[in-house]
């Protein structure tokens, strides 16, 4: 269930990156989806994943055991990591539609 977590928490931060860079601004390294909250928030954009973060943070070490995790936790994150998703594009952000570029038909 860790790996399953730490899965959620890469896939959370991947879209909150793309976000930052969608809208022009740098992000720092970091598995820190706080601190790339914040850095989104700076560019503008409003919005609330304070629920979501919380769900899906993690440290490195969850892949091993060093922090403990069950499968609700796990799902849960897988969940957040979803969710957040569609909060930032509510919000504004300017991420693609489709694969590549392809738009949903009407």
């Amino acid at each position: 269930y860790g790996e399953s977590k730490w899965a959620s928490l890469q896939a959370a931060e991947k879209v909150l990156k793309a976000a930052i860079d969608r809208a022009g601004a740098k992000y720092s390294f970091t598995h820190g989806l706080v601190s790339l909250c914040k850095t989104l928030a700076d560019t503008g954009l409003h919005f609330d994943t304070d629920a979501q973060v919380t769900a899906v943070q993690c440290r490195p070490g969850i892949r091993y055991g060093e922090e403990p995790c069950t499968r609700n936790e796990a799902l849960a994150a897988h969940r957040a990591s979803l969710e957040l998703v569609n909060i930032l594009r509510e919000a504004g952000a300017k991420f693609d539609l489709g694969i590549g570029g392809l738009k949903r038909s009407t």
